[in-house]
């Protein structure tokens, strides 16, 4: 098996099942329908949100990440790039903001491990929107 595979099989016993849509209004993720679904970017979005959310998860030990989860993941038109659309459950703003400073940040090295589990030498360029929650 190769190493990549036998990560994702490895994380995927840290968590139960994350659903991509928990606790978010309906309404928010229609917003940012990007792009017609193709057989082709169906798979591409599938993988890349759930590598990046474990990736979050379990590879990137900080408390920043602690309360963040990945809602969707939408591929543009153009296919240029990945929006990756993500919950900060914390109410502190500043927090949210740390966060996604990290997170673009960590976009190079996000990317490189979606290319791999993907199996593909070139993938779009990811792009971090955090979706907010009226509590």
């Amino acid at each position: 098996m190769a190493i990549s595979k036998q990560w994702l099989h490895e994380a995927k016993l840290l968590c139960d099942e994350p659903g991509p849509e928990d606790g978010v209004d309906p309404r928010e993720l229609a917003r940012f329908r990007l792009t017609r679904k193709t057989k082709q970017n169906r798979p591409l979005e599938k993988v890349a949100q759930r590598t990046i959310s474990l990736w979050i998860m379990a590879e990137l030990a900080d408390d920043v990440f602690r309360d963040i989860d990945v809602a969707a993941v939408q591929l543009t038109e153009d296919g240029q790039f990945l929006w990756v659309l993500i919950h900060h459950y914390s109410s502190a703003q500043a927090q949210t903001e740390v966060a996604l400073q990290k997170l673009n940040a960590l976009q190079g090295y996000l990317r490189a491990q979606v290319a791999r589990a993907v199996n593909r030498k070139r993938v779009p360029v990811l792009k971090f929107e955090v979706l907010q929650m009226d509590r």
